[in-house]
Formats: structure tokens, sequence, C-alpha cells
């Protein structure tokens, strides 16, 4: 069962856990005074992480009205220190909080309710769930079903990589309010699937970008490329391809799967397909378990089939192939333009064995 941390006693042992993770090998840079929106400032002992991003300056101001906050800026070079993320976690169960920490049988997670401060001033939670969807994770909060965002395991190696990350996230984030605003953009408005998502129309063929993004933190411009377009095309191809003559099957996607198999006739997926990129595996697993339980209760039945999708890359840094197999959870990774499955069989026998043969 995956649960949020109340215990004051434990949330304050996590909280040390982190803030030594993080200034574990980083650079201190002393007390620097931190600006925030409101207007206010505050002195914070700061440190310089070196991130895959680059470098992140992460602050600790005295805690304050029981909660402990964590300011992230990327890029910093000179002038007022703005946080461009602001992690704060209560001493207690406080769902007005943003930051949190869940806890399963495998271990712990730094993750986040959803709430974010724009140029507008406070972004309605559900907006910010819905542009994080990959990251998703329900939770047992207290008796509550609830959903967070998973930011970082805390046993992580890359802990800090995995904090810019998502602060890199939420800078596009705020970037992309704001363009949509300037250009009288409409924002969806809510993750939940509406009943009108069970029609036939939740479906949808389109192929994910491909590409580079672009990312300006404090005037330097960072180019990076789009993995998780790419490979959601390169398996939407192969399973078409497969498909093919299998009369009663389609593959389709809808705003939280990145692909399904589709049963025409019943409009429910007979097997999901969650992809992940990602070079720290660690907090983007731990989503995908998540994600592919609750996708499979909510769109499919109980013989939907479940796969994770990994780059080969990854392969010789997955090391959680039996938690995944004991939970009904298949892997597949992805080479040279073919998807193929742990063992190294292509993908073919495997769809072949869920749709039954070609023109079932």
């Amino acid at each position: 069962m995956i649960k949020t941390v109340s215990s004051t006693r434990k949330l304050k042992t996590a909280i040390h856990s982190l803030q030594t993770a993080l200034t574990k090998g980083a650079e201190y840079r002393g007390n620097i005074e931190w600006a925030f929106p409101s207007g206010e400032k505050a002195v914070c002992e700061t440190y310089t992480i070196d991130t895959a991003l680059g470098e992140m300056l992460f602050g600790m101001p005295p805690p304050w009205n029981g909660r402990q906050a964590h300011l992230f800026a990327l890029e910093y070079e000179r002038g007022a220190l703005h946080p461009d993320v602001e992690i704060n976690i209560s001493f207690e169960l406080d769902r007005s909080v943003s930051g949190l920490f869940l806890e399963s049988s495998k271990g712990l997670y730094l993750a986040h309710r959803g709430g974010v401060t724009s140029f507008r001033g406070k972004v309605p939670r559900h907006r910010t769930l819905n542009y994080f969807s990959e990251w998703l994770q329900p939770f047992d909060d207290e008796g509550r079903d609830a959903t967070a965002i998973v930011i970082t395991s805390m046993d992580s190696s890359a802990i800090g990589s995995e904090i810019a990350e998502f602060v890199f996230k939420v800078i596009e984030f705020k970037a992309w309010l704001k363009n949509s605003a300037e250009n009288g953009q409409e924002l969806e408005t809510e993750i939940k699937p509406s009943a009108d998502d069970d029609s036939p129309s939740q479906w949808n063929g389109a192929d994910e970008f491909e590409g580079k993004k672009q990312f300006t933190p404090k005037g330097n411009e960072i180019t990076y490329t789009y993995k998780h377009g790419p490979l959601c095309n390169l398996l939407k191809r192969r399973l078409s391809e497969i498909l093919d003559g299998h009369a009663g099957f389609e593959v389709g996607k809808n705003k939280q799967i990145d692909i399904g198999i589709i049963d025409k006739v019943t409009n429910k997926p007979v097997a999901v397909f969650e992809v992940k990129t990602s070079a720290s595996l660690s907090e983007q697993l731990y989503s995908a378990y998540g994600q592919l339980a609750y996708y499979k209760h909510r769109y499919g039945t109980q013989e939907t089939k479940q796969f994770l999708v990994l780059p080969i890359e990854l392969r010789n840094l997955f090391k959680n192939s039996e938690f995944f197999h004991s939970a009904g959870i298949q892997i597949l990774f992805s080479s040279n333009e073919q998807i193929y499955t742990a063992e190294g069989a292509i993908l073919d026998a495997t769809v072949e064995s869920i749709t039954g043969g070609k023109n079932a």
C-alpha cells in the first residue's frame, strides 16, 4: 500500500534525510538572501548542487509555521535570487502544504500535491496534475484517495538531478501557462476522466511530438531532445504493423494512456503501455507502477495486460524486473526501430497471444 507519511517524528526524520542527501557533496555558498514573489525576503543556508541540467541552488530557510521550506533555482547568475520552485513540507499532516513524503514497502519518496504559483497567482491544482500526468501516483492520504507528483526516491543516487528535472518541468509549465494566456488559448482544466471518457471518442491515433524543446532558465537557453514522443510513436507503428489484419482491434491512446490495444467491440483496452525515458529511473518507475494499475482499473478489465516500455540504454540500470513481473507488468525495450521483450524476442508473438491471432 502506498500512503502518505503523517507522523511528526517520521516527517522530521525524512526532512533531515532529504537535506543531508542534497547537501552531501554540494558546494556551500553561505547564508544568502532569497526573494519571494510576495515581496518577502529570507536569509537561507545555500548550496550549489551539480545536476544533469546544470547548477542548481538549494536554499534552506529556518522552519516557520510548522513547516520546512526547500528552495531551488536553476542556472542562477546574478541579481536578486528567486526560487524557481519552493517545496514546503509540514511537520504534520497538512493537505494545504504541497510537499509530502509517500511510503510503501519499497521505500520512501518525495512528492508534491501540485500547488504551484504562477504570474497570475495560484494555479488550480488539477491543471498542474494534468501537466505532470506521467509523474502521478495514487495514494492513501490518511483515509482519502489522493494523487501526487512523485519527484524522487529518497534512496536515489541522483536525487539532485531528479529534483532538478522536476524544477525544470515546473518552469516549463509556468512558461506554457503564460504563453497560453498571452495567446488567448484555453487551458486544459481537469485530469480526472469524465463520464464522457468512456465513449469511443476517448481514443485517438494522433502521433506524439518529436524533435527538440528549448528551456531558458535565467536567460541561458538549454535545448534538449524530447525522447518520450519518438518512443511512443515507434511503439504505435510497431503495434499497428502487428495488428494489420486483426479486424477486432486497433491502436489508440487517450489523455492518460500512452498507447493501448483497443477492443473495438467493448471499447476497452486489452493491453496498456506506459513509456518512460528518464536516465534516472527511480521516480519514473515508481509512478509507472501506479499509473498502469490505475489505467487497468479505470479503463480496462481484469484481463487487461500491462506493459512498461523503456529505451534499450536503460536495460543495465533496470533492477526491478521481478517486482514488476510479480505485479503482472511486462517489461519491453526499444532498439533500432524495434520493440523487444525482456527476453530479447520481438513483440509480434506477445501481441498475438493477447489478440488471439489475425482476424480474431
